[in-house]
């Protein structure tokens, strides 16, 4: 959001204390800085998902104590807060079309996914990074794979027999994908990729394999099939959507069980899928969510 708001000209603050200086270099280019909590500005959005209700909107008062005309607005991923006294709510989850929000408008469903902008189709370069037939998987399990599944995927990947596939892995811990080199003729192992990076591979590859988190709305909107792992609690619900209506395949892991035998299955069946729009992502999300916030800050300042 905050790059879309870039875009169009709006200048964005971080709200709240800390070292600007410190943060990781792809934030402090999405911010011009850090604003006090009692800094004077025209929007306040909120992305956060587990502070209860009554803390939340006890920010948003806060807040307007010296904005009292500036738009308030938040996601809600998880879905279970009234989200009273906000101007917007904003809820992404796949297939929802009603709620009973108490926020002046609610965004909901896919169209409002807040997926970023370089995964629109006309901004990813279009070229093949690969010489041969074989069939190229990207494998991104973040920072979601606190059990160590990575080995578990290059196995299984190891064991489809019904092509040639050529891995291209991004991992913080290399060496789990390393040690399988020798099983494929042409595996890829790359370190953090930006925005960009990630819209260009997923655009190029055959199939994915990612953690069900928001990799799965991009790759949504680079049309990518793909097979999820549902490793964390708060992942479930988006797993079990995703596979009513996408029709996407996910193996349910836990405590680090084993899934390699179940996983290299669904790959067989995933890699014989077209590519072919199964959602309505299609990587505008934030720039509804923009219009909607600036015809609200248009209609307050003529209050």
């Amino acid at each position: 959001m905050a790059s879309e708001f870039q875009s169009r000209g709006w200048a964005t603050l971080l709200w709240g204390e800390g070292d600007f200086d410190a943060l990781p270099e792809d934030v402090r280019e999405t911010f011009s800085g850090v604003a006090g909590s009692d800094s004077m500005a025209d929007v306040l959005f909120i992305d956060e998902m587990y502070t209860p209700q009554t803390e939340l909107a006890e920010v948003a008062e806060k807040w307007r104590t010296t904005n009292a005309g500036g738009v308030v607005g938040a996601t809600d991923d998880m879905g279970n807060r009234s989200m009273a006294g906000f101007d917007f709510v904003v809820n992404s989850e796949i297939g929802l079309t009603k709620a009973s929000y108490e926020a002046g408008t609610s965004l909901l469903g896919e169209d409002y996914a807040l997926v970023r902008a370089a995964f629109r189709p006309k901004l990813i370069e279009k070229m093949d990074p690969f010489g041969s037939d074989s069939k190229r998987v990207l494998v991104m399990l973040g920072g979601t794979d606190p059990f160590g599944y990575l080995p578990q995927v290059m196995t299984a990947l190891s064991k489809v027999s019904t092509c040639e596939l050529s891995p291209v892995v991004v991992t913080n811990e290399p060496r789990h994908a390393e040690i399988f080199r020798s099983s494929f003729s042409d595996l890829r192992v790359l370190s953090k990729l930006n925005a960009s990076e990630v819209a260009w591979w997923m655009s190029h590859c055959d199939l994915g394999v990612f953690a069900c988190g928001s990799s799965l709305f991009e790759a949504a909107a680079t049309r990518l099939p793909f097979v999820g792992l549902s490793v964390v609690d708060n992942q479930m619900a988006t797993a079990k959507k995703v596979e009513r209506y996408w029709k996407q395949p996910i193996c349910y892991c836990g405590d680090g069980e084993p899934v390699v035998d179940e996983l290299a299955q669904k790959l067989e069946l995933a890699l014989c899928t077209e590519r072919k729009v199964y959602s309505k992502i299609d990587a505008m999300g934030c720039s509804r969510v923009c219009d909607v916030v600036l015809s609200l800050h248009r209609h307050k300042c003529t209050e």
